[in-house]
Order: structure tokens, then C-alpha cells, then sequence
């Protein structure tokens, strides 16, 4: 499913596969592994940032349509994750990792780009991402 991104700039902070699978249990992380490559995210948007946090607001399809807010606090030698989702399970979830999988392919995508300026202004359609 092809979404869009508003217009807004994007500051990105880096965290890596290895650092969500060290914050999720090994079943939500390989489920939500299986729901990133399926395509379950179907919105993907970055709500707050600052040097040491991002603020995320996700939406991912699996039984139901589920909604996510994720915060990720990065300091030097780590990340914390502390995703709410609106699904029975509620927090950290196989949808958080999803959408977190998500997150990180989209900024990979555009790293060169934001190396460059230190800021990226999304106008144009991508797939996945859209605002709630």
C-alpha cells in the first residue's frame, strides 16, 4: 500500500536492527520482523525529535488495524524503546518492532541525503509512510 509523508523536516537519529532486537522478547521481535517484510506498516510519522529522542506514530495492519506512539531514547551507549500499541498485547509489540523496521529502512533510504543537508524535506510520495 503507497502512502505520503507530509511536508516536514527530519532530523534523523540512528539506532540499528541489533539495538530493537536487544529491547523485544525474541517471539515480538521475529514477529514483527514478518510483519515489516510483509508490508503490514501502512503509516509511518515522526511526531517529536530532539539529539537524544524521537517521538514516532505508527499505524500496522494485522488482524485488526493497530496503532502505535514509540518513543526511542538514544544516549551514547544504547537505545530504550517504549512503544505503546493500541492492540491487546499494549506495549513493546510485534508491531512496535515493525514500524521501528520501518523507521530504519526509510532513514538508510535517504542517509545519503541527510548526510548532505542535516535535514530532508519530504514532498514527494513514498511507499509506507504517511501521516495519521
Amino acid at each position: 500500500m503507497a502512502t505520503n509523508w507530509t511536508q516536514q523536516k527530519i532530523f534523523m537519529i540512528s539506532f540499528s536492527v541489533k539495538d530493537i532486537k536487544n529491547e523485544f522478547d525474541p517471539g515480538s521481535y521475529a514477529r514483527g520482523i514478518s510483519y515489516y517484510n510483509q508490508g503490514r506498516v501502512t503509516k509511518l510519522k515522526l511526531l517529536k525529535q530532539a539529539a537524544d529522542y524521537l517521538d514516532l506514530y505508527g499505524e500496522v495492519t494485522g488482524s485488526f488495524r493497530y496503532a502505535q506512539e514509540i518513543t526511542v531514547y538514544k544516549n551514547a551507549f544504547d537505545v530504550d524503546v517504549e512503544g505503546e500499541c493500541s492492540c491487546p498485547v499494549g506495549f513493546n509489540c510485534k508491531h512496535v518492532v515493525a514500524v521501528l523496521l520501518e523507521y530504519i529502512a526509510f532513514s538508510r533510504q535517504h542517509s545519503t541525503q541527510y548526510q548532505e543537508s542535516k535535514s530532508l524535506k519530504l514532498i514527494a510520495k513514498q511507499p509506507h509512510y504517511a501521516s495519521p
